[in-house]
């Protein structure tokens, strides 16, 4: 809570994250995000474009579903639905893809995600893939 910068002089926000081993192998994570910012008293140059006319509150809610089955030692599967709404307008994505350890400090997470917003005639499909290296 407080300042948060170009977003709004008053400011709130919160994550709330829920993690729970349904079996052996399954895993579930849900997350829920808040995020209040108050433009009001920002001067009419310092509010971002992107909020609708000259001054905005911007209130955004989020929830995530995770589940993730770990198959053996060294890959698991993981699985997201997201769902966000900002000013009115909501966007959703969901994503799979797989974690592989390919040593103890290594992993390669390759991903496809499907992302969408109707209100927005939003519609993309993404493949990526990102490493994790510990030392």
């Amino acid at each position: 809570a407080g300042n948060f910068g170009w977003r709004g002089e008053d400011g709130y926000s919160h994550s709330l994250v829920f993690d729970t081993a349904l079996t052996d192998n399954l895993n579930w994570v849900l997350q829920s995000d808040f995020v209040s910012a108050d433009t009001t008293n920002l001067p009419p140059g310092d509010v971002p474009a992107a909020l609708p006319g000259p001054y905005a509150n911007d209130n955004s809610v989020g929830v995530n579903n995770y589940l993730f089955y770990t198959i053996n030692d060294w890959l698991r599967y993981g699985s997201r639905a997201e769902w966000w709404k900002s000013d009115g307008d909501s966007f959703y994505g969901l994503t799979s893809g797989v974690n592989i350890s390919l040593a103890d400090n290594f992993i390669l997470r390759p991903e496809y995600r499907t992302q969408w917003s109707p209100a927005n005639d939003y519609n993309e499909n993404i493949f990526g893939m990102d490493a994790i290296l510990t030392y």
